[in-house]
């Protein structure tokens, strides 16, 4: 089955927040084809990931959104 995940915080580097995110599209890939909506600013922890061997050729990533930087003003 093809599935389409959200999960705008997704890595296995990052906080809780993200590794849970993580865990759970890992755990529907093992058993399904996913594709994963996730914040741009996960691009770079999912490229070590992927060069690391953490992500099965049937997970793969959309990213939406960039990294807004905040400023005082």
């Amino acid at each position: 089955m093809k599935l389409l995940l959200s999960s705008i915080a997704c890595s296995p580097f990052g906080g809780s927040e993200t590794f849970y995110g993580w865990r759970a599209c890992r755990a529907l890939a093992q058993s399904h084809d996913v594709w994963i909506l996730t914040h741009g600013e996960n691009r770079e922890q999912l490229a070590r990931a992927q060069a690391e061997g953490l992500v099965p050729e049937n997970m793969r990533f959309i990213f939406v959104g960039e990294n807004i930087r905040y400023h005082d003003n």
